[in-house]
């Protein structure tokens, strides 16, 4: 927390790791470092079934409430390809909690998926995109590839606020 607030970091955001499994005494622990800062944490779905699936994360989140931390969530669109689970259950799931939201195209390939840029995507991205609460920020969270990454990324942002309907302002 120091470093953050060195920093002038006002979010930061974690996966859960093995934090469904955490006890009550640790969940206490990390509630009461949390209690009175003014740093935002948000918590993000990975691409791992411990920290990534619906299941592991509402978990998470009740124990987090238990405690009394309320705790916003980064929403990954693409990771869930990974977790095995379907993004418009976990969009309808975390609705309310949803603070932040990294857009990523997902390929599948034989034995693995990808992130891909949102035009390549396999998943159906915009649907995904339009179900995200107003004003919620999103960012670019997969891989920006060309000789002109400076005009490649100004493409993707492009794409995003034609997607948000201009929901943000430059």
């Amino acid at each position: 927390m120091r470093s953050a607030a060195t920093l002038g970091t006002e979010v930061v955001k974690f996966s859960i790791g093995g934090g469904a499994n955490a006890s009550p005494a640790q969940m206490q622990y990390l509630a009461n470092r949390l209690h009175g800062c003014a740093l935002r944490v948000l918590i993000e779905n990975d691409q791992s079934n411990a920290a990534g699936s619906i299941f592991q994360l509402q978990l998470f989140f009740r124990k987090a409430i238990d405690c009394g931390l309320q705790l916003g969530m980064t929403f990954d669109i693409g990771n869930w390809h990974w977790a095995g689970e379907c993004p418009q259950l976990a969009a309808a799931a975390f609705r309310e909690r949803i603070q932040y939201v990294h857009t990523k195209g997902v390929f599948k390939q034989v034995n693995r998926w990808i992130a891909v840029p949102l035009a390549d995507s396999q998943a159906p991205w915009k649907s995904l995109l339009d179900a995200m609460p107003a004003q919620c920020p999103w960012a670019v969270e997969f891989p920006l590839v060309g000789d002109d990454l400076v005009d490649v990324t100004r493409k993707e942002i492009r794409r995003l606020k034609e997607t948000s309907g201009e929901r943000y302002a430059d």
